[in-house]
């Protein structure tokens, strides 16, 4: 009988404790994110980065490439940054990171691209926190974001940002 109980509460240990779900569901923003442009007059891909490594944080890098997938050419900046995603709502906003400040060279690209290793410290104001709607596609390797319009003036005008599709990478 003594070892009928040791058995029974063993099963029901096994059964609270194994029955629990401590990860939680998975962030389906985790991982590496590129909405990637391409500008024929310039021959270039820019590329605008997520690395999404938490619940609340994550990386925005913005950069130049020649080919789509190629390798980087130039950095515009690197920033650690915050986010917020809830019922279909993105928010983010960095202030501080690794910016590119050489504006003195004769292409566009150059003036506002360079090595890593010529970025430098800075702090950035935005006057305006990208706020808007996150739409996954149905395979969930890609979103679009679509930015809530920025007001202009106490009059109410606004400028509507054009959704950005975003890939995910890994």
């Amino acid at each position: 009988m003594k070892n009928l109980f040791y058995v029974l509460i063993c099963l029901v240990t096994a059964a609270f404790f194994g029955c629990q779900d401590s990860d939680g569901p998975r962030n389906p923003l985790l991982g590496t994110w590129e909405n990637r442009s391409y500008v024929d007059s310039l021959d270039v891909w820019f590329v605008h980065s997520l690395t999404i490594k938490n619940d609340s944080l994550m990386e925005v890098m913005e950069f130049a490439r020649k080919s789509e997938t190629g390798p980087i050419i130039g950095y515009h900046s690197i920033a650690d940054s915050w986010y917020n995603y809830q019922d279909n709502r993105f928010t983010y906003y960095y202030s501080e990171g690794l910016f590119y400040f050489n504006g003195h060279n004769d292409t566009y690209v150059t003036s506002r691209y360079g090595p890593k290793e010529s970025l430098k410290p800075g702090i950035i104001d935005l006057f305006w926190t990208p706020v808007g709607d996150l739409t996954f596609s149905p395979d969930g390797q890609s979103f679009e974001f679509q930015k809530e319009c920025w007001f202009l003036n106490a009059n109410g005008d606004c400028v509507d940002a054009p959704p950005m599709t975003y890939i995910r990478i890994n």
